[in-house]
């Protein structure tokens, strides 16, 4: 594998192309999964008042007493930090400091099963052009919240300690594909799809108390002009974010064009505390959106959207304001053969992992900067691999650097990058770590990278530990 070790600065200004409506998206072979079923639901408790903000910089507080839970098993918990200040020293006990750090990461790397039993997890419970439908975790007080599909019809939350034991939480919701969960100062609310055609937030308080239920857009007549509304068949990709003191809503939908037909596109919209919707960003973004991120900073919302048509077949940051990378494979009818990544926010920018093939004689695996004021700066390609085709990376903080993970082949590979892409340790073999496309590693307590996965009936929490 060859790493480029620089990073080649420039502007690339967005050309505006005049509004095209595509051809009505038409199905293709499945080649990456399946359709499956439905749910929804949350949660809630504990009493702390850390509440970390999405940019990955989580502040440490003093660690409490933690109890055993019998759902929870630890597979590899040696080296486990929770979240207390990390000085690399002493093999300290209790949830203080977990000692030196280990040299590779797969050594660094906590994994704990947590049964669901009767449930089962849905990891892919949309439609074909987007399916992926994993657990979510976000940290929030002295703990995390868990959302998850199942296949019963429900998106539940469930409420976890710091050491991921069961706090008790446990709230169910009806719903097909969950798209998005976001945590505030008082609440928590998950975006969810439901019933034919609709995509909904709900809010709840940290007591369970449901606080809202908003249908953002469907419930209406699809041959009425300028009708929003969900087409699961023709995609709806989404997620949630919580960013000056709103939650901010961004997904794919469909829309009634009148004598134009319906066409697929995203908006972003923001929604206060009561589930009002207070403006947003646009009603009408890339279309067709493929695919979507979001991230923050004190200084800028950051919105990442993967279009195979308008305003271009390209790789675009807040829809108009800048190109990231451009993708020509895109065909205006639901195809692109790049894939998003993981995508964070320092407060010089924001940091985006994505894969491509343009130019390339595989597709690989990029990273972009993105400057607050929309300069973009690469891509420098963590990979060169004629030979495989790598897949399905994610990112995270790490203190000043950045995790990153993708599958290469039939393995998985993890490292430690520079914000300019330079190599701080790895890329190694991860061992038996699962992810799919969708999913979210969340820079929780302590600065450990955390995520989650579902088989059957038990869930796979995934922690890093964070060295300094």
């Amino acid at each position: 594998m060859k790493i480029r070790r620089f990073l080649s600065f420039f502007v690339i200004i967005t050309s505006i192309v005049n509004l095209t409506f595509c051809s009505d998206v038409k199905e293709l072979p499945r080649d990456r999964g399946y359709s499956g079923k439905d749910a929804v639901e949350l949660s809630d408790a504990m009493d702390s008042e850390y509440i970390p903000d999405d940019t990955g910089d989580v502040s440490e507080i003093a660690d409490s007493d933690f109890e055993d839970s019998s759902d929870v098993v630890i597979i590899r918990d040696t080296y486990a930090d929770y979240g207390a200040v990390d000085t690399g020293g002493g093999n300290d006990t209790g949830y203080t400091d977990a000692g030196p750090c280990p040299l590779s990461l797969a050594e660094r790397l906590t994994v704990k099963r947590l049964s669901i039993a009767p449930d089962s997890v849905n990891n892919m419970g949309g439609m074909y052009f987007s399916y992926y439908t994993p657990p979510i975790i976000r940290a929030y007080k002295d703990g995390y919240l868990l959302a998850y599909l199942s296949y019963n019809g429900k998106i539940r939350v469930l409420g976890l300690n710091r050491d991921f034991s069961l706090n008790g939480t446990d709230v169910s919701i009806d719903g097909n594909e969950l798209r998005g969960l976001a945590v505030s100062a008082g609440d928590f609310a998950v975006l969810v799809q439901r019933g034919t055609d609709e995509m909904a937030i709900l809010g709840y308080g940290f007591d369970g108390v449901q606080k809202f239920d908003t249908t953002i857009i469907g419930k209406t007549d699809h041959n009425v002009t300028w009708a929003k509304y969900i087409k699961r068949e023709w995609g709806d990709y989404g997620t949630l974010g919580y960013y000056n003191n709103q939650y901010v809503a961004y997904f794919g939908h469909s829309m009634n064009w009148g004598e134009s037909g319906e066409h697929q596109g995203d908006l972003l919209w923001f929604f206060d505390s009561e589930g009002r919707q207070n403006g947003g960003l646009w009603d009408w973004g890339c279309s067709h959106s493929l695919d979507v991120r979001l991230a923050f900073n004190s200084q800028k919302l950051g919105a990442v959207c993967l279009s195979d048509c308008y305003p271009q077949k390209a790789i675009c940051f807040n829809h108009r304001e800048s190109v990231i990378h451009n993708e020509p494979s895109g065909n205006c009818a639901g195809r692109s053969n790049a894939v998003l990544g993981g995508f964070v926010a320092f407060e010089d920018g924001f940091y985006l992992t994505f894969i491509s093939s343009e130019g390339r004689q595989s597709s690989d695996v990029a990273l972009a900067a993105i400057s607050n004021s929309g300069v973009v700066s690469g891509p420098v390609w963590i990979t060169d691999t004629p030979e495989v085709q790598e897949d399905d990376t994610h990112l995270a903080v790490y203190g000043e650097n950045l995790f990153v993970v993708y599958r290469a082949g039939g393995e998985v590979k993890a490292g430690i990058i520079t914000k300019s892409g330079d190599i701080v340790k790895g890329f190694e073999n991860f061992g038996q770590v699962d992810f799919n496309q969708q999913t979210f590693i969340e820079t929780g307590f302590g600065g450990n990278p955390v995520w989650v996965f579902g088989n059957g009936s038990e869930l796979s929490i995934y922690m890093v530990r964070y060295c300094n």
